[in-house]
């Protein structure tokens, strides 16, 4: 049995049949241009990419006709430069066939000097790469739409490579969590170590089994770390991507912040509860403030006759006291409730929070100074004055315990204007003190009932009371504070409305709610 031929013993028949069989399946034709005398050959394959038949183009000028205008230039340069540097080229232009067919081809080409000859010779190909164009068009305009999508969203949008653990990030994650791309990292490593440790193991073992299920979506709720170092509650959504094989070749994913959302939830919830808890402790207050009124009218019909006994009068007195601790105390609880029985009135603001601050100096602790800072054309407020006196008792009273090494405390009176066909005016109230302050934690549950952080029995309705008075006066009461720096409580309640009429006479409207 003869050994097959080695390849430079083919035939050179053999050969050109092998080299037209391999131009026909990569739509390739080849081409030559002698330079001296303008004569241009193309070989059959051309002809027919070009659907001319047997009529192949005789010139150069000839050939680039059957490029459209950009890509004749292009062509055109490419082969100038070609006989200047006598470098090879390769580029790509739009075409048309002779039968008006678009098209686009690459061309290739190189001058060669043929031996004993001084002229230049340009020998190349061109090859029909039509479909390998629209491909990679494709896949341009497909990559570009979900770069604009990728932009367009508010979450941070994630593209992972389990093969090469390549993690593409777009511009989400900084205007989400404050990192940029560099700094996020390109592998998946690098995002898990910013998942919160206590929901680390979750997010790895539900990512893990979803792959090792072939699952084609995953999600989780975690936490995320921000660049500042807060976290952020994150919503993680993925589209597994398959091979033929079923084997996740990618995930393609985004993380929605849902800090705002469940912020809300939670203030929602407290809310609820609070309602619940201020309406059970409201019919409570009431009961127990009948009983108490019954005990302590009692006490005090008996200290009317004294008995001569001294431990029995002793007796007596301690009985009224613990009933009217007992009364405050369900004061408070109907504050708390905003059941208390109002009875408002005109007020002049600066008046009464001058004459508390005047008392409340008198019961301060040494070292405690405390000022009153009142604003100038204060309107009016209807409000009732015991309870507003002891609102601003109870805040400055707040605000001593939180400067155990002595401070100055500054109660503000002041005015918001009302807006035009809208928010009418408020008269502002503000107690400022220097003392430790609170952190967020803290501020979050200030004025939920029984929460305190002293050790006092008992406490933890003060500010509870406040809050639910002053939402029954129609008003607001918000808190600022920083550890460290003290703290500001600010009590927003309506003025009094007036109107002026043709004669400049100013008449009361009632409350501005």
């Amino acid at each position: 049995m003869s050994s097959v031929p080695a390849h430079s013993e083919f035939p050179a028949c053999g050969q050109d049949c092998f080299l037209r069989l391999t131009h026909r399946v990569a739509k390739v034709g080849s081409w030559s241009l002698d330079v001296s005398t303008g004569a241009f050959h193309g070989s059959p394959e051309l002809c027919s990419l070009l659907e001319l038949g047997n009529d192949h183009p005789s010139s150069l000028d000839e050939a680039l006709s059957f490029f459209l205008p950009s890509g004749r230039r292009l062509v055109r340069s490419a082969l100038e430069r070609c006989l200047e540097e006598e470098a090879s080229f390769d580029v790509e232009a739009p075409a048309r066939t002779a039968r008006g067919q678009r098209l686009r081809l690459r061309i290739l080409g190189e001058a060669m000097r043929p031996v004993g000859r001084s002229g230049l010779h340009l020998h190349g190909i061109c090859q029909n790469v039509t479909s390998i164009h629209r491909m990679r068009e494709s896949l341009r305009i497909q990559e570009e739409r979900f770069r604009l999508l990728a932009s367009a969203t508010n979450d941070a949008i994630w593209d992972w490579n389990p093969d090469t653990d390549e993690v593409w990030w777009n511009d989400g994650v900084e205007s989400l969590f404050g990192y940029r791309q560099d700094e996020v990292g390109s592998e998946m490593e690098t995002w898990l170590a910013l998942v919160h440790p206590e929901d680390l193991e979750e997010v790895r073992a539900s990512l893990t089994e979803a792959i090792r299920e072939r699952a084609t979506t995953w999600k989780g709720e975690h936490r995320f770390r921000r660049a500042d170092g807060s976290w952020a509650w994150v919503l993680a959504r993925a589209r597994l991507v398959q091979d033929l094989s079923g084997r996740v070749i990618r995930v393609v994913g985004g993380m929605t912040d849902l800090t705002a959302h469940r912020e809300m939830e939670e203030k929602l919830a407290r809310t609820r509860h609070l309602e619940s808890l201020g309406r059970l402790a409201g019919g409570i207050a009431h009961d127990f403030n009948n009983a108490l009124a019954s005990i302590l009218g009692a006490t005090e019909l008996l200290l009317m006759d004294p008995p001569t006994d001294p431990h029995a009068r002793s007796d007596l007195d301690q009985v009224r006291q613990a009933a009217r601790r007992g009364a405050r105390l369900t004061g408070q609880l109907l504050a708390l409730a905003r059941r208390q029985i109002l009875r408002p009135e005109t007020l002049d603001v600066n008046e009464l929070v001058g004459s508390v601050v005047s008392a409340a100096r008198l019961d301060l602790a040494p070292g405690i100074r405390l000022g009153f800072r009142a604003g100038e054309s204060i309107p009016p407020m209807i409000a009732d004055a015991q309870q507003i006196e002891g609102v601003i008792l109870q805040l400055i009273a707040n605000a001593s315990d939180a400067m155990p090494q002595g401070g100055e405390i500054v109660v503000e009176t002041d005015v918001e204007p009302a807006i035009s066909g809208g928010q009418p005016a408020r008269v502002v109230l503000r107690v400022r003190d220097e003392g430790m302050g609170m952190d967020a934690l803290t501020l979050d549950r200030i004025f939920d009932p029984f929460f305190t952080t002293k050790d006092e029995p008992g406490a933890g309705l003060g500010l509870a009371a406040v809050h639910g008075t002053i939402i029954q006066s129609g008003g607001s009461v918000n808190v600022e504070s920083t550890p460290g720096e003290g703290t500001t409580f600010t009590i927003r309640l309506p003025a009094r409305r007036m109107e002026i009429d043709e004669e400049g006479t100013e008449w009361e409207r009632g409350r501005g709610l």
